[in-house]
């Protein structure tokens, strides 16, 4: 069963307890009179204060902001609640949250957990450290945000299996669970539980008298705070609420209503910084394969505009751009071109459109191969490059082929610069009448003899208004790669 595959994983999970014992001991300032008290805070003196954002808002948290910074939605709630938190218990550093998640995880082979019924919950603390962030930017919707969520969304995902070990190691391993209840329950309680329907397409809805789930009277709080989220489709559209619970013996509705205004403002902060232009980007978690930090990311982004991945050299990449760098006084013997005769009539910039439209598919015919102030060269993909294209009507001139050679011959002589995408650029040359010449060149670092074929055949495909299937992404290839024994594959 499910339960004692768990209760046979629990010692694999060993090598976790430092991470969790580091996470636990976070400082955790008293907000409070008074500690929890067990006996006393029950939830029979359970008392609830809600916020419910407007559907514009709650639209960009859903859909804007986690596009925007390829985040979840819980990430971009955490760093609000961590912000507004932060700001109402008076006191900068970390927050100590524990997270409630569904606790599905894809831990065994053949466990099927999409054929059973029933809360698979699991709970374990997380540390949100949303760094130095003046309260000034939270309405103000500064590019301080954007730095606290890609802060806080790294540091979740460095929680393995999203924190399912916490729970093996604090109750079904005999070593570790006396050292982590050691530890005192975080402060406040987190959980996301998603969108509901209410529309007649769903399959089940919610009952015209809402939804309750109330614990026993005699249950005590787990801790001070607890914050449950949910977003509901209203009639103009979804509503995110966060309902708010506390014992009565610890704060007033006053102190808490100050909260649920602070985290209005974060929440209503995040959702514009993150609509707005030029929001997001990658984060360390999102480029696995290259071993850059945030600060170099950031760079990148600010030399290349919004970045679509970054990817490590293949070894045949590494080889052309050593020799390139090696002979940049010299012609690129790495340039390789090719002169497609046409012959018909021919639209110039539906042509032109789908030679961008080809661009825009392949991601390695964006890629830049930045090495100045890297230890090691990436490949750096921008999400969108304009491609290089020249137009030439030589139909007046009796030597056009002639020119035609030259001007190509020009194109093949004019280096790249493997750190400038595209390595690639077009010209076409009208003959005379319907005859016409399409001249491709591109750094052998982004194609090969294979590769061109491919390129041509889709160029015309586009142009002729046909839909292609969806490229396999190159990344594969690059995992696939990486994953691989060179030092074995080399003998």
């Amino acid at each position: 069963t499910w339960a004692t595959r768990l209760t046979g994983t629990a010692p694999g999970r060993a090598a976790e307890l430092p991470l969790w014992e580091e996470i636990a001991a976070t400082a955790d300032p008293r907000t409070a009179a008074r500690d929890l008290a067990p006996a006393t805070d029950l939830f029979a003196t359970a008392r609830t204060l809600a916020l419910t954002l407007s559907p514009e808002t709650t639209g960009a948290l859903l859909t804007d902001v986690p596009a925007a910074f390829r985040a979840g939605v819980a990430d971009v709630l955490l760093t609000g609640l961590a912000l507004a938190y932060r700001r109402w218990r008076g006191a900068d550093g970390p927050v100590l949250c524990d997270l409630e998640g569904h606790g599905r995880e894809d831990l065994f082979a053949g466990a099927r957990l999409d054929r059973t019924v029933g809360w698979f919950t699991s709970m374990y603390p997380a540390r949100l450290d949303v760094g130095a962030v003046d309260w000034a930017d939270v309405p103000a919707a500064g590019p301080a945000l954007g730095d606290a969520l890609k802060r806080v969304k790294e540091q979740l995902r460095a929680l393995p299996d999203h924190g399912i070990g916490y729970g093996l190691l604090r109750h079904l391993h005999e070593p570790s669970r006396g050292r982590l209840a050691a530890f005192p329950a975080p402060r406040i309680g987190f959980n996301y539980l998603g969108r509901f329907s209410s529309g007649q397409e769903a399959d089940w809805g919610l009952t015209d008298g809402g939804f309750h789930a109330d614990a026993d009277p005699r249950m005590p709080f787990a801790h001070e705070l607890e914050l449950v989220a949910a977003t509901f489709d209203g009639p103009a559209g979804p509503e995110l609420t966060v309902t708010v619970h506390w014992p009565e013996g610890l704060f007033d509705e006053d102190r808490i209503a100050a909260l649920t205004g602070l985290l209005r403002e974060a929440l209503e902060g995040l959702a514009r910084h993150g609509s707005g232009p030029g929001a997001g980007g990658l984060t360390p978690s999102d480029v696995p394969l290259v071993a850059l930090g945030q600060p170099e990311i950031d760079e990148l982004a600010d030399a290349y505009g919004p970045l679509a991945d970054l990817l490590p050299l293949s070894p045949l990449q590494e080889g052309f751009l050593n020799h390139s760098m090696r002979t940049e006084r010299t012609l690129d013997v790495y340039a390789a071109q090719l002169g497609i005769d046409l012959e018909g009539p021919l639209d110039p910039a539906r042509m032109r459109a789908a030679a961008q439209a080809c661009l825009d598919r392949h991601t390695t015919l964006r890629a830049a191969f930045h090495y100045g102030d890297l230890d090691e060269p990436v490949q750096v993909i921008p999400e969108r490059v304009a491609l290089p294209w020249l137009e030439t009507d030589l139909s007046d001139r009796p030597d056009a082929d002639a020119e035609a050679r030259r001007l190509a011959a020009a194109d093949r002589g004019e280096r790249f610069d493997l750190e400038a995408p595209p390595l690639l650029r077009l010209r076409l040359v009208r003959l005379g009448g319907d005859r016409f010449r399409l001249v491709l060149t591109a750094h052998h670092i982004v194609w090969d003899g294979w590769s061109v074929s491919v390129l041509v055949r889709e160029l015309f495909a586009l142009y002729a208004g046909a839909r292609l299937p969806a490229v396999t992404p190159y990344r594969r290839y690059a995992t696939w790669l990486a994953e691989r024994d060179r030092a074995a594959a080399a003998t």
